[in-house]
């Protein structure tokens, strides 16, 4: 098992308390504008410059001063985000230069380095931009994972206009800006959206000639309806799906596979199949995180597992997790976790160890190709899917995200943040079946494996038969002589008889052996004594 991925880290992805607030950059952007987190993703905000003597990066005198902020916040268990760090902080002068800190910053100036300090012209301009951004603060709530509130809906002047409650929030920004809404759509350039937006192609003259001379009130609905149900849907919209999901064919230098693996495309196939078949994103999700463990026998489920197997790169196994950890955290819970590899997240409430919790869920996982019926060669065809390889695999925080550095003091048990709520994470073992953990004892495989072992046998005692009739042709000649004269030949073809003979019961031998491995393996899964022995002697007999 995965640590329990089936029943944890899914349930917690898709079962969360309630939709919430995105903590996206664009989202801190809108929030308290965009020279802020342009600051934020500047290591020289809070950082020195790097030194050949030193380890890591050091503080300046700003960063010293929010670490110390967030960590007496953290201690009392209030927020500690950059948000609130800057309303705590705006107002002091951290690298004591005369400018406060939050004017620095708004001016385009390191709010830690004495040396850089704004121009009075600076200095006038980044305080015009602090009061501005304080009043706008007053129309964006910055919440980030707090439960969506329902808000109202606005009554507006144009309500003639409004159909449902979205078109009020947009009609109530047309008043605001003083802006008239488009006219209605005519029938053709309605059609060509919805073609455009359901399956990615307009419709053909034929098409668009048929929905404007259809009478029908439902001619649209109709045309929606069709649609929904063309094999087109699926392709368009698992377009948009996989490159949410990150799918690539392998890639490699030559035949070698570098990056993903080959017969991934089964995994692009499965994404096209369910948004045909309308199956649930939840249970998408699901299959993608766990197949391997929900449904460890459903060749057509082990597909989904593909998302997984992306992020398999041939050199370093690091990377693999690091993917692993990035990419389910960006596509399932929209957050950049990655960023809490080396050190507490800058914007989110993630701390470092958020992020080696969350990779010990996968620490265990690897990818094997498993065969398919009638194809035993698996570099021709195959069914590419993860699996459980490494289950004892600690997981321990790496000091400053340094793979070489492992802190072994305090190995990092499974969990996912604790600010993404719901349940609390469990970890519960998982039972497979035999043919799960061994696939070459699922019963296709065996039964291919036993009509080879037997086709071998049937053409090396064909040769054998030929060469016993040529040499007896040979003995019952009238003319003795002649035997005499053919000996040469006779001793060859008597020696290739032998090979013959010895190929055939090679070939016999290796379907026995075959044939009571297969009886031990049966026997080992009843646990039964008495045919453990009877097992054993005829085994023994080989």
């Amino acid at each position: 098992m995965r640590l329990g991925l089936l029943t944890a880290i899914v349930s917690l992805l898709l079962a969360g308390p309630s939709p919430a607030k995105p903590a996206h950059l664009k989202a801190l952007s809108d929030y308290i504008g965009p020279s802020i987190p342009k600051a934020v993703n500047d290591c020289k905000t809070c950082h020195l410059p790097d030194t050949p003597d030193e380890d890591g990066k050091p503080h300046n005198a700003f960063g010293k001063r929010v670490a110390e902020w967030r960590k007496e916040r953290r201690k009392a268990g209030l927020p500690n985000d950059i948000p609130a760090a800057l309303d705590a902080l705006a107002d002091e002068d951290a690298d004591k230069d005369g400018v406060p800190n939050l004017v620095e910053i708004l001016a385009g100036h390191l709010p830690g380095d004495a040396r850089d300090v704004p121009t009075l012209a600076e200095r006038a301009e980044a305080t015009k931009k602090l009061a501005a951004l304080r009043a706008a603060r007053a129309d964006y709530a910055w919440e980030p994972f707090r439960p969506v509130k329902r808000p109202r809906v606005p009554a507006v002047q144009n309500a003639n206009w409004v159909r449902n409650p979205i078109d009020a929030f947009v009609s109530e920004q047309h008043e605001k800006y003083g802006l008239k809404p488009r006219p209605e759509a005519n029938k053709a350039t309605l059609l060509r959206r919805v073609y455009l937006d359901l399956i990615g192609l307009p419709p053909t003259p034929d098409e668009l000639h048929a929905f404007l001379s259809d009478p029908d009130p439902r001619a649209y609905e109709k045309v929606v309806d069709r649609l929904l149900e063309s094999p087109r849907y699926g392709e368009a919209q698992a377009r948009h799906w996989m490159d949410v999901w990150r799918y690539s064919d392998w890639a490699g230098y030559g035949a070698e596979v570098r990056d993903s693996q080959p017969h991934i495309w089964r995994w692009r196939d499965w994404i096209v199949e369910s948004l045909n078949a309308d199956k649930g994103y939840d249970q998408m999700v699901r299959e993608m995180l766990a197949a391997d463990e929900l449904d460890p026998e459903d060749a057509d489920k082990l597909r989904a597992t593909g998302f997984l197997v992306r992020n398999w790169y041939k050199f370093s196994r690091e990377v693999v997790l690091d993917r692993t950890v990035e990419h389910t955290g960006k596509a399932f819970l929209g957050v950049t976790l990655n960023c809490a590899k080396c050190h507490d997240h800058m914007y989110d409430p993630f701390p470092q160890t958020d992020f080696y919790a969350f990779r010990a869920i996968f620490q265990s996982q690897d990818i094997r190709t498993d065969r398919l019926p009638r194809e035993p060669d698996i570099k021709k065809d195959g069914l590419v899917r993860v699996y459980d390889a490494h289950a004892d695999t600690p997981t321990y925080l790496f000091v400053r995200g340094n793979d070489k550095d492992p802190d072994k003091s305090k190995p990092i048990p499974p969990g996912v943040p604790a600010a993404l709520g719901g349940a609390k994470f469990e970890v519960r073992p998982v039972s497979l079946p035999p043919v799960a953990v061994s696939p070459d004892n699922r019963p296709f495989v065996l039964e291919e494996a036993k009509r080879a072992n037997e086709a071998a046998i049937g053409p090396v005692r064909n040769a054998e038969a030929k060469a016993r009739a040529r040499l007896g042709t040979v003995l019952l000649g009238s003319n003795p002589w002649s035997v005499v004269g053919r000996l040469p030949a006779m001793s060859a073809r008597d020696d290739q008889q032998a090979q013959d003979e010895s190929a055939a019961r090679i070939a016999e031998l290796k379907r026995d052996v075959f044939l009571a491995l297969l009886a031990v393996e049966a026997i080992d899964q009843k646990a039964k004594p008495d045919d453990w022995k009877s097992a054993a002697t005829k085994a023994g007999g080989l």
